[in-house]
C-alpha cells in the first residue's frame, strides 16, 4: 500500500519530533531534517509527496528552501505559520502551526489532491529515511 512520504523541516528539534510523531500516527512516512543544508540536500532526489516547513525556520532560510524547490519541482509545500504571521504566498498552503488538528487535516487534503505515483521530475527527497531527531 502507498504510504505518502513527507519531508519535514524544522530548526526546533522538540517541535520536529512532536510533528513527526503526530504525522506518523496518521500513517505517513516522515523524514525530519533540522538544517537548511539538509533540507536542500534531500530535495535533490525524488521520493517525497509533500514538504512541510516549520515555523521555527528563519524567513530567509524558508524562502531559500522554497525558491530551490520551485526551481525544479512542483512538489506541494505546506508552510507552518507563527501566531499572527501572514500566509506565505510562495508556498502551496500556509496554516497556523499552533493548531495540530488543522495541520493534519491540511496535510491530508494536500496529499489527497496529489497523484499517488511519484515522478523524478515532480518531487524531491531521499530514498533513505535519514532522520535527525
Amino acid at each position: 500500500m502507498f504510504s505518502p512520504r513527507i519531508l519535514s523541516v524544522s530548526f526546533d528539534i522538540s517541535l520536529a519530533r512532536a510533528r513527526q510523531m503526530l504525522l506518523e500516527n496518521e500513517g505517513y512516512v516522515v523524514v525530519t531534517v533540522c538544517t537548511q543544508a539538509a533540507a536542500l540536500q534531500h530535495c535533490r532526489r525524488p521520493d517525497f509527496d509533500l514538504v512541510i516547513l516549520g515555523h521555527s525556520l528563519r524567513d530567509s532560510e524558508r524562502d531559500e528552501i522554497i525558491r530551490s524547490l520551485r526551481s525544479r519541482s512542483s512538489l506541494p509545500i505546506l508552510a507552518l505559520l507563527r501566531p499572527n504571521e501572514s500566509p506565505i504566498l510562495s508556498a502551496t498552503r500556509s496554516v497556523n502551526a499552533m493548531e495540530p488538528g488543522e495541520v493534519v487535516s491540511t496535510v491530508r487534503e494536500m496529499l489527497r489532491k496529489r497523484p499517488q505515483a511519484r515522478s523524478a521530475s515532480g518531487n524531491c527527497g531521499s530514498s533513505s529515511s535519514a532522520r535527525s531527531g
